[in-house]
This record gives structure tokens, C-alpha cells and sequence, in this order.
């Protein structure tokens, strides 16, 4: 058997970004080049032919491009909106059968296939790996995907900086930062990204930002937008819980309390929103990234994912405005021989159930098995160098016995076969004949291995017995649980690690650390042996080339004391290690958590407990600080037993009152955030009861007046509220002492802005009382309250008192929020050009408050309720779209659809194309579904006259139903949009005794905006004035006029975006009247002036409604016999017009309608 000339191919490193961060060595290992010098080795350097399974990802990747059109073909706007959706595969099987391999196959097909053709762009490939003892970790198989991501792009920024002339050109890299920064909301989104993903830094360091000027706040044109160094907003992130518990218990009360401040505790507020702030900020990332340049994620190991890693790859698949996103995952299922694979598969496949019902679409999964014996006797060719033609009879014969052998032990495992072939031919079993240039082996020789991964520990053990700097290198890397490690760390903990005393009170500052060659050469041996792999990007790391390699190594340390001393060992020197400012990460002190918690089964004495309880605290403090709530409940409930369990002083509030205090306040904050509301209001009412001061009370008091709002306790959170600012004295305590305090907080307020220019209010110091931006913040919270419980007076009260301290102690980040609510109410006084003036001033300050949702939400109550009237379309439209924005950038998520919502509901006004609004309707509430479900039923309520007008909607339009729609329903907000979409369904298809229905169940909206009023007046008007003119009820045509006048001077005062339809309205009162009734050619003027004033705006849709009342008016003439049959050419004229523009505003329903209810006077349109 001739051996084919020696195969110096060496499969080529990806150019693309390839994750950086991670390769992946699943089945991937040593090419041989370290042994290229031995004639006849054994080739791995060929990876297994997957073409079925790569055609399957390739298809996957090319649905991203499927229907795209070229450019001669015109795509409808519906075709474009449907086709911006990501897509995703799934790859299963069994550890060691290939899954890592077939990406990488995959990602070079990919880079292969896109440098042949110009027209695309190379992908971001991104990549990370989960671990099974680090499953706690919050998002850090995605962490490092960024991380590596990071490194891959700074290599490109240095190298176009050192190439280009920076006076003249920026580099690809530095301008696509910028868009990052402006995409995910400025200087300070971008500190804490930093934060998450240390690799960034440097990344960001050195841009110089200019940030894009946002809406017009008609006071200044100012922005403060703040531009902090992130890497000194990291290194604050990671020094957020400063204490060492290493330094013992001692004085824990004096040490914890002078180190946690208020300040910091202010941080870690509105805990419901910071998690939504984090995926914002990557979906952000992602999406930048992607209009540039496809992004392919892979992310291994699913089984072992975390959760707040499976909603935010739910938000980013399920983002359509995430385009050219591909994620492929891998997980495995049934890695026992004769195990369940079921159990892992529904467990994974879980996660993705509600994506795939969303996105209506089925998600490809590869299934990968072994090799059959056929496929490893191929494979057999390839190690061995052997040509299929070549072989002759016996030979052949002799290859597939001892693939059926191999077979018999590895069940056709790559991983296992490959390691029983090393084990061979290390022990001479499987040699080469320079005489007969054949492989020979002996069959007989062949050991029968019950248990491969235990074989694999014995090939490491043979090993680290001539080398115990070897095996230690190789059990901490296993039990550090990273994908790859850095030489200096490993170096630093295989240094260390036999100092480390088992004790809390252990201050370890290193013993002789081993010299850089002796751990460089003991590396090179474990590379050459094929159990470990070095990645040089970057700072030189090093990583396991297979996952069962690393559990081979994890097992070389039987469990029980020996295992958890070494735990117990590592996890002190991690947290050692993650102080230190050049090696400190904050992985180390949640993996440090990770290892003591698994390896104390007793806790000795007091002292071990605090140091527990502090360890753990810190560890759900770096959770916290990702929003990874679920993470952190559990080191936090860790260090309460620790705290409540093994204090033998007695109760822990009395004797460690301070750390007592920072781990039920930071508890209580993240259960409530988390909605365990038992839990959360349990601790919460704990700490309202065992705090010693205001101080310390007050942050948790603000989490859990807000927690009782969300769970929709109104009255008892306004007076958990009120009663706390009474204790501080802010607010009066009879209700005497309410109404007289409100009048003296108003005329100081009054004077105090009568006197002061906007500039001045605008440019007073902020205050730097951080206990007082506590309680301004609960005033806000008990104002939101008094909205819902109609407490009008407390509601005035608080408003001034909370205004009255702003101009006393300077601006705090709510003073926008306050000067909102003032706005509000001069509104409801009739003080328009004050309510103006003031909504001016709270959106400005809000721009300069660092609470970064605030100016969205400012801002879309200041358009909503007063830009609304006066502004053009397309303005309102971009304000309330950087309204939208800001929001989703702050984690408002309920405040961003709240906006979205009335920006829908304005291009309903505007006459927008309703195939449009159609499509954006379906998409807003699928967004609501995703990030705040409490708003889905009322976003397909404004849905459903758009659904009803063009006729896709599946049920039909039963009056009788949508008439009952208050029953059992208290919420007004909800019943005020119900009222609005109904009365437009009723008018426009001339069913006027459901809207009278409609309206007689309706109550004053709770604010004059556009979208509120307009609609309630302009059809009360219309549908009240209908009835009047058929059965003559006189009430009906008061209320109708009494509606025309309101709208009319509203129009008159807040701007004319309406007058159109105070015309319209104006002419219908006319065409209504009974007694002395106009003549018909004057009425029919008056609508004709409606009309024209409705087209003059573009606004044809009401037009079309003009028309359609002057159509119905001549026929109630003709009946009543006033007009003759010559007025029947003027009906069908009328009509006409209005079903052409109908037509054109997308109403195909209303068409259909408006044509069989006047069949007589239109012909239908074929």
C-alpha cells in the first residue's frame, strides 16, 4: 500500500473577523505542522466532510438575501418591511461529533464565496462558548464574542490610522464607532458597553464624539450630552463594592458602611429598566454592524446558556430592524452512550419556541451523528494518508477491520477515534513499515475502553507524571472554566495556587513566580500532545482543543475534600487576582462566588461567614451591573443565609448592620426588578422596618413604591410615598397643612418663573444632595399615582413642593419631570402659553438630566400634547421617532411603544397610506409582545380600524361585540383609545347609533392632545348631528355643537393641523339642521370648502369623508323630498370622489362598503 506524497497543506486561518475571541475546537486540533519533520504521522489536519450539513447553513445565511430584489424590480413597502428579519440555525449532537468543526467549515465556505464576489461584504464572524461551571455567569459566551469582536476591529483601527491621513480621512473603524455611539445612545451608553465588554476600551478611548442634535426644544438649543473616558467609567464598574472580603471579618460594620454610599445605591435604581437598557445597547451594536457588514454569531454549548443570554438572542432575532444577522447555535444532547438525548433538546429547544412562533417560520436544525462504520473507514483514509484507488483487495479488507474495531469502541466518535489512534500509535500499536511502505496494526492489540473520557484522563495523567507543572497547568485551566486563558494569568495562578491557605483571612501575594520559558516549554508539550491550542491575537492565550480534554482534566482531582480544597483554593485566588488592576477582570470575583459556594459545605466559624456574605454580595453586584437580575438573586440569596445563618452574635442587624443593610436593600431591589414580588416586597418591607435611618430607607422605599405601581396598587403606593416624605418633612401631614402649603409652594413658584428668563432657569447649578434626587424622584412616583387615583389636590401639592425645592437646591435629574406636570396642569387651568412655555423648559432640562429614557419621554408628551396641533407631519413624525429612540435607549420599554403608539395614531390622522400603517401596526405589536406586554391589547385596538378599513382583519365587524368593549375593564387610559377607534369605525361606516353607543359611555380624556381630542370632537360632531337630523332629538344636535365649538377653539389656540375638519364640521351642522334649513347650494358650498381645505393638506382621506356626508345629505333631501332626481348626477359625483380617494388612502374594505350601500347611485369597479 503506497502512501500518497506527504500532504503540506495547511488549512488557512480565516481572514474574516473569526470571533478573535474563541476558536473553535471541537474535533479541531493540531494540524501536525509541530511534527512535520516525521515522514508517515497520522494527518488530522483534514477535517470530516460535512457538504450536506454546510449547504444546509449556507441556505440558512442566504434566506438574509433570498428576497432581495434587484434593481429593476419595484418591491412593494410591505415586501421590504417582511423581508427585514434575521435568521438562525440550530446544530445538535453528541459531544465530540463535529458540531464546532462544521461552523468553522461553514464560516470559511462563507469568507471563501465572498472574496470571489465584489458585490458582498465580508461577514463579522463573532463567536463564544458557554461553560458549564460558569452557567451563572451573565451573558458571557456573548461577552466574548464582543470581546473578541473588540480585538479583531482595534487590529484594523491601528493599522488604518498608521496608514491614513488622519487630518483629512477617518478610518472605517473610528466612523463606525461614531454611528455605535449615536445608535446606542452617546458617551455614556458607550461607558457602560465598555463595562460589559472590557475589550471595547481601548476602542473607544480615543474618539472624539459629536453628538447629533435631537428634536428642538424651542429653548435651547443645547444639548449637554456628556463625554466621559469609558475606561474610567470601567474602572469605577469594577470598583462599585470596594471592600475586600479577603481582609477577615474584624469591623465589618465600620469597614462596609464608609465604602457603600448613597450615591452608589442610587446607581442600581429602576432595576426593571436597566436590563432592558443592556440588550437595547447590543441589539444597537449588532445593528450597526450589520449595515455595514453581515454578522454571523455562533455561540456554543446552548445547554449550559444563562438566561438572560436567551432573551437577548430572542430580542435580536426577533428585531426587524436587525438586518443581515445570522446566528447559528450548538448544543449537545445525549452524551452518554446509552443517556436520553430528549431531555437537552427540549430544554434548548425551549428557548426558541416563542421566536419561531413570532417570526412564523420554522428553524432549521442539523442534526449531527456519528460516523457510520462506512464514513470511518473514509475517514481512516484520510489519517492514514491513503488513496482509495491505490488499495488493493487485502488491503481494502485490513482497512475496514480495523474500522470495524474502531467502530466497536468509539461508536464512530471523531473525538474518540482520534484519541484512541494517538494512544496507538504513541504506544508503537499503529506503526508505519519503511518496508512494505504500508500501515500495519494488530487488531489484538487494540484495547476495549468501557469509558473513552476515562482513557483520555489516563492519556493526561501519563503525562503530568513526568511533568507536575503539566498537570497543574492543566487542572486549573479546567477549573478556571474560560474558553481560552492568558499567560500571564495562568502563569500568575499556577504560581500561586499552592499558597493559598484555607482560610478568609488569606492576603497572598504570590511566591516566586515561575519563569515565563519553563511555562511556555510545559505549553509546547501540551500543544504538541494535542490537549491544548494557542491563540495569538491579541495577548497570548491558551485553550483546551476539546471539551472532553478539558473534562479529563477536570476529573484528574477526585471529588469530594480534595476537589473542594482546590476549589476553595482557586476561588480565594481568584478574587485576589480581580483587585489587581492590570489582570483583574469581573469574571473572577462571580467565578471566585462560583467556587466557594460549590466547595463550602460547612461554614467554620463567624468570620468565614461574613467573608461568604460579602463575596457573594460583590458577585451579584457585577451581575446587577449587567441588569442580569435572575444571576444575582442567587448569589444574593447565598449571602443572606450566610448573613442569617452563621452570625453567632445573634441578629445580623444589629451587629453587622451595615453589610445587613446593603444585602437586603441590593436584594430587595433585584427581586422587585425581576417581578418575584413575595420575595422582593418581603425583603423590601424588612428593610423599610429595620432601618435606622431616612438614609438608608430611602432607596429601597423608591423600588418598592414603584414595584406596588407596576403591580397597579396605586392607592398604597402613593401612600407608601407620601408617608416617607413626611418622615423627611417635604410633605404635610394633614390635609390643612396639604392646601396650605400648596398655596404658598405656587406663589413662590409663580414668582419664581415670572422672574427668571428660560436661560437662567435652564443654566441653575445641579445639586449634589443625592438624598434629596431620592426624594424628588419618590415625589415623581407619588405624582404618577395621584394621576391614577384622581387625587387632583395632592397631585398640585406635590408638584409645587417638588418645584419649590429644585429652585431652592438646583437642578436634579427629575426636575424635567417636574416641570412636566406643571406644564400639565396650567393646561387643565386654560394657561396655554404657560403650559407651552413649561413643557419648552422640561424638555430642555430633560436633555441635560444624565437619566437617559427621561428626554424621550419628555419629549413625546410635549409633541404629543401640544406639537401635535401646529408642527408639519413629517416633524411631529422625527420627533416622535428620537422620542422612540430614547426611550429604547434608557429601557423604557413601555414609554417607547406608548410613543410609537401615538405616532401611529398621527399618521392615522394625517391620512397615511393604510397599507403602511397596516404593516407598522402589526409590527408594533409584536414589539409589544416582546418588551411590554401590557400594551399589546391597546396597540391592536388603534389596530383595528386599520384592519377593518382595508379589510384584513379575518373576523367580521360586529357593532354588537366592539359596543360591549367597557365590561370588566376599569383601565381609563385603555377604554379612552377604545373610544377613539371606535367612533372612527362607527362614522366612517355610517353606523351612527354605535358611535352615539360609543360615546355615551365615553369620559374627558385625561389630556388635550391631538390625538385624544381631534377624533372624540370632530366625530361627535358628525355622528350627533346625524342623529339629530334623523329623528330630530335636540340633545343630539347640542352635544354636536357643543363638540364643533370645542374643536374650533382649541384649533384657534394650539394650532390649525385641524381646521380642515372644523370646516367639514361646520358645513355638517348645516346640512343637518331641520328648521329653516339652508338651501342646498349653500350646504353643498360649505362642504366643498371643507373638501378643498381637506386636499389643500393632503389629508384626502378626509376629504373622501366630506364627500361621503355631502352624498348622504342630498339623499336625505331627495327623500324628504326637497330635491328632485336631478340631484342624482351630484350623489354619484360625491361618491365617486369619495370611494376614488378612499381607494387611495388603501380603505379597499371601506370601497366595498360604500359601494353596496349606495349600490344604486355607484357602479362597482371590476
Amino acid at each position: 500500500m503506497r502512501v500518497p506524497p506527504q500532504n503540506s497543506s495547511v488549512r488557512e486561518s480565516s481572514t474574516s473577523y473569526y470571533a478573535q475571541g474563541r476558536e473553535f475546537y471541537d474535533d479541531q486540533y493540531s494540524d501536525g505542522s509541530s511534527v512535520a519533520s516525521i515522514d508517515h504521522t497520522l494527518n488530522f489536519s483534514q477535517p470530516i466532510p460535512r457538504e450536506n450539513e454546510v449547504k444546509i447553513l449556507q441556505g440558512a445565511y442566504d434566506s438574509l438575501w433570498a428576497n432581495k430584489k434587484s434593481n429593476n424590480t419595484k418591491t412593494s413597502k410591505e415586501e421590504e418591511w417582511r423581508n427585514e428579519i434575521p435568521s438562525m440555525c440550530l446544530i445538535e449532537g453528541r459531544s465530540g461529533v463535529g458540531k464546532s468543526t462544521l461552523f468553522q467549515l461553514f464560516a470559511d465556505s462563507v469568507n471563501q464565496s465572498q472574496s470571489q464576489n465584489a458585490s458582498h461584504h465580508k461577514p463579522y464572524i463573532l463567536s463564544g462558548k458557554y461553560h458549564e461551571m460558569s452557567s451563572d455567569e451573565p451573558l458571557s459566551a456573548i461577552v466574548e464574542a464582543f470581546n473578541g469582536l473588540a480585538v479583531a476591529l482595534l487590529v484594523q483601527q491601528q493599522t488604518e490610522n498608521a496608514s491614513s491621513d488622519q487630518e483629512t480621512k477617518k478610518s472605517e473603524v473610528d466612523e463606525l464607532l461614531q454611528r455605535v455611539i449615536t445608535r446606542i445612545g452617546g458617551m455614556d451608553a458607550a461607558a457602560r458597553l465598555c463595562s460589559i465588554v472590557p475589550s471595547l476600551e481601548p476602542l473607544f478611548a480615543n474618539i472624539v464624539y459629536s453628538a447629533p442634535s435631537e428634536g428642538s426644544t424651542s429653548v435651547s438649543s443645547s444639548h449637554h450630552h456628556t463625554t466621559t473616558n469609558p475606561m474610567m467609567i470601567h474602572s469605577l464598574s469594577r470598583a462599585t463594592a470596594s471592600f475586600n472580603p479577603l481582609s477577615g471579618g474584624g469591623s465589618s460594620a465600620d469597614e462596609f458602611s464608609s465604602t457603600v454610599s448613597v450615591a452608589q445605591r442610587r446607581s442600581r435604581k429602576d432595576g426593571a429598566n436597566a436590563w432592558n437598557q443592556v440588550k437595547y445597547m447590543f441589539r444597537a451594536f449588532t445593528t450597526v454592524l450589520a449595515r455595514q457588514r453581515p454578522v454571523i454569531l455562533f455561540l456554543d454549548d446552548l445547554q449550559w446558556c444563562d438566561k438572560p443570554s436567551v432573551e437577548l438572542l430572542q430580542d435580536m432575532l426577533l428585531d426587524r430592524h436587525l438586518r443581515c444577522f445570522f446566528f447559528v447555535g450548538a448544543y449537545r444532547i445525549g452524551d452518554d452512550e446509552d443517556g436520553d438525548s430528549n431531555t437537552t433538546k427540549n430544554a434548548v429547544g425551549s428557548h426558541w419556541n416563542y421566536v419561531q412562533r413570532v417570526l412564523q417560520t420554522s428553524i432549521p436544525i442539523i442534526r449531527l451523528n456519528n460516523l457510520t462504520q462506512d464514513g470511518l473507514c473514509q475517514y481512516l483514509r484520510l489519517v492514514l494518508r491513503m488513496e482509495e484507488e491505490e488499495e488493493d483487495d487485502d488491503q481494502s479488507t485490513r482497512l475496514q477491520e480495523l474500522a470495524q474495531a474502531l467502530y466497536q469502541r468509539t461508536n464512530g466518535n471523531i473525538f474518540f477515534t482520534r484519541n484512541v489512534l494517538e494512544e496507538l500509535y504513541s504506544k508503537q500499536l499503529l506503526t508505519f513499515s519503511h518496508m512494505t511502505f504500508t500501515w500495519e496494526w494488530d487488531l489484538n492489540q487494540i484495547p476495549l475502553l468501557d469509558n473513552v473520557l476515562d482513557a483520555v484522563a489516563q492519556r493526561i495523567q501519563s503525562r503530568a507524571e513526568k511533568s507536575p507543572l503539566l498537570r497543574r497547568i492543566l487542572i486549573l485551566m479546567a477549573y478556571v472554566s474560560r474558553t481560552k486563558v492568558s499567560l500571564k494569568l495562568l502563569q500568575h495562578l499556577v504560581s500561586n495556587i499552592e499558597t493559598v491557605n484555607n482560610s478568609s483571612n488569606n492576603n497572598n501575594n504570590g511566591a516566586g513566580m515561575i519563569q515565563d520559558l519553563e511555562m511556555i516549554q510545559e505549553l509546547d508539550k501540551a500543544i504538541h500532545d494535542g490537549f491544548l491550542v494557542r491563540d495569538g491575537t491579541g495577548a497570548t492565550q491558551y485553550g483546551f482543543s476539546h471539551d472532553r480534554i478539558k473534562e479529563a482534566a477536570f476529573i484528574l482531582i477526585p471529588e469530594g475534600t480534595e476537589r473542594d480544597g482546590l476549589r476553595r483554593k482557586l476561588g480565594m485566588l481568584l478574587y485576589s487576582v480581580s483587585q489587581d488592576l492590570a489582570l483583574g477582570q469581573d469574571w473572577m470575583t462571580i467565578a471566585a462566588a462560583d467556587h466557594m459556594n460549590a466547595a463550602t459545605k460547612t461554614v467554620k466559624d463567624e468570620e468565614e461567614a461574613i467573608f461568604l456574605t460579602k463575596l457573594n454580595f460583590e458577585a451579584g453586584e457585577r451581575c446587577v451591573w449587567v441588569a442580569a437580575f435572575d444571576s444575582a438573586s442567587k448569589y444574593l440569596e447565598q449571602a443572606t443565609k450566610h448573613l442569617q445563618n452563621n452570625t453567632q452574635q445573634g441578629d445580623p442587624w444589629t451587629f453587622h448592620y451595615s453589610l445587613t443593610l446593603e444585602v437586603f436593600s441590593l436584594r430587595a431591589d433585584v427581586e422587585l426588578a425581576r417581578g418575584n414580588w413575595d420575595v422582593g416586597f418581603k425583603v423590601s418591607e424588612e428593610v423599610l422596618d429595620r432601618g435606622r435611618t431616612i438614609e438608608d430607607k430611602l432607596s429601597t422605599q423608591l423600588s418598592y413604591s414603584k414595584a406596588l405601581g407596576r403591580q397597579k396598587s396605586h392607592e398604597e403606593s402613593f401612600l407608601s410615598s407620601s408617608g416617607t416624605l413626611q418622615a423627611m418633612g417635604l410633605y404635610p401631614k394633614t390635609p390643612i397643612g396639604m392646601k396650605v402649603g400648596l398655596v404658598r409652594d405656587l406663589m413662590y413658584v409663580r414668582r419664581f418663573v415670572k422672574a427668571k428668563t428660560d436661560e437662567e432657569i435652564l443654566t441653575m447649578a445641579p445639586s449634589t444632595d443625592v438624598q434629596l434626587g431620592l426624594a424628588i424622584e419618590l415625589f415623581g412616583c407619588a405624582i404618577r399615582q395621584c394621576v391614577y387615583t384622581n387625587r387632583l389636590i395632592d397631585l398640585a401639592a406635590l408638584v409645587f413642593k417638588a418645584l419649590f425645592l429644585c429652585f431652592h437646591h438646583g437642578q436634579f435629574p427629575q426636575t424635567g419631570r417636574m416641570f412636566l406636570a406643571y406644564a400639565f396642569i396650567c393646561d387643565k387651568t386654560g394657561d396655554y402659553g404657560g403650559a407651552r412655555r413649561f413643557a419648552d423648559l422640561a424638555v430642555a432640562m430633560a436633555a441635560q438630566s444624565p437619566e437617559r429614557g427621561l428626554y424621550g419621554w419628555v419629549l413625546y408628551c410635549r409633541t404629543a400634547i401640544f406639537d401635535t396641533w401646529s408642527k408639519p407631519q413629517k416633524e411631529i413624525a422625527e420627533l416622535l421617532d428620537v422620542a422612540f429612540k430614547r426611550c429604547m435607549a434608557g429601557g423604557d420599554y413601555e414609554s417607547a411603544i406608548i410613543g410609537r403608539s401615538c405616532a401611529l395614531e398621527c399618521d392615522f390622522l394625517a391620512g397615511t397610506s393604510l397599507v403602511l400603517l397596516d404593516i407598522r401596526c402589526a409590527d408594533l405589536v409584536k414589539h409589544s409582545q416582546m418588551y411590554a406586554e401590557v400594551l399589546a391589547r391597546p396597540v391592536e385596538t388603534i389596530w383595528l380600524p386599520v384592519r377593518h378599513l382595508r379589510g384584513t382583519i379575518d373576523s367580521p365587524l360586529d357593532f354588537d361585540a366592539l359596543a360591549a368593549f367597557d365590561e370588566g375593564d376599569e383601565d381609563k387610559a385603555f377604554l379612552t383609545i377604545c373610544i377613539t377607534s371606535y367612533l372612527a369605525i362607527g362614522v366612517y361606516w355610517s353606523n351612527y347609533g354605535f358611535a352615539e353607543k360609543v360615546l355615551l359611555k365615553a369620559f374627558p380624556p385625561a389630556d388635550k392632545s391631538f390625538t385624544r381630542k381631534v377624533p372624540r370632537l370632530f366625530f361627535a360632531n358628525i355622528a350627533y348631528n346625524t342623529l339629530y337630523r334623523t329623528d330630530g332629538n335636540r340633545a343630539y344636535r347640542k352635544r354636536g355643537k357643543e363638540a364643533a365649538s370645542e374643536l374650533r377653539k382649541l384649533s384657534e389656540e394650539r394650532g390649525m393641523n385641524s381646521w380642515h375638519r372644523v370646516i367639514i364640521g361646520d358645513a355638517h351642522i348645516k346640512g343637518c339642521t331641520r328648521k329653516k334649513t339652508p338651501g342646498a347650494k349653500d350646504v353643498l358650498a360649505e362642504y366643498d370648502k371643507g373638501i378643498d381645505a381637506a386636499l389643500k393638506c393632503h389629508h384626502k382621506h378626509d376629504a373622501a369623508l366630506a364627500s361621503q356626508l355631502a352624498a348622504e345629505y342630498l339623499i336625505w333631501k331627495m327623500q324628504g323630498g326637497s330635491l328632485d332626481d336631478s340631484h342624482s348626477t351630484s350623489i354619484t359625483k360625491y361618491l365617486s370622489d369619495a370611494r376614488g380617494w378612499y381607494r387611495e388612502w388603501g380603505a379597499t374594505n371601506l370601497v366595498r362598503h360604500l359601494e353596496e350601500t349606495f349600490s344604486g347611485y355607484l357602479r362597482r369597479d371590476r
